[in-house]
């Protein structure tokens, strides 16, 4: 384990009507081992009470020491919204993850040791979708060591 508490990591996280899922990272990174130094949530214009639950959360972070921002994208799509949390990102490392991801407790502390270990650039992660089959999931697992290869 890394034995300090923040790594230099801006976590951006795209939203648009996530009500029913945003706690799930919001959560997760409350639980990090090794929190990020700053969490970003892009509202993409959501008509239900994304926002209002997303600021339910900041006093959590500050307690903790992380900047905890809330930033508005009026354009419409999820890259518009993911590109201005990477724009408004004040550390080296940016993660990025989507509002209905549940999170390992371990993410950030993961993902800074693959950028110590590495040296890369930018890294990517697999994924497990709760509600895919079995297959679909296994299938994953197969075809990452794929894109590893190719971008290595």
């Amino acid at each position: 384990m890394i034995d300090k508490l923040f790594a230099p990591v801006s976590v951006v996280i795209p939203a648009f009507n996530e009500e029913d899922w945003i706690s799930s990272p919001i959560e997760g990174l409350l639980r990090q081992t090794l929190l990020p130094s700053e969490v970003i949530i892009v509202d993409n214009n959501s008509s239900d009470k994304t926002t209002e639950i997303v600021m339910e959360y900041k006093e959590a972070f500050e307690k903790k020491g992380v900047v905890y921002r809330v930033l508005q994208e009026l354009k419409p799509g999820v890259a518009n919204a993911r590109n201005c949390g990477w724009f408004a990102a004040g550390q080296p490392i940016i993660a990025s993850t989507d509002a209905d991801t549940i999170l390992p407790d371990n993410w950030i502390e993961s993902i800074e040791r693959c950028f110590e270990k590495t040296g890369a650039d930018a890294i990517a992660g697999k994924t497990v979708s709760s509600d895919a089959s079995w297959l679909a999931n296994k299938l994953t697992f197969l075809v990452f060591p794929i894109y590893s290869w190719i971008t290595a």
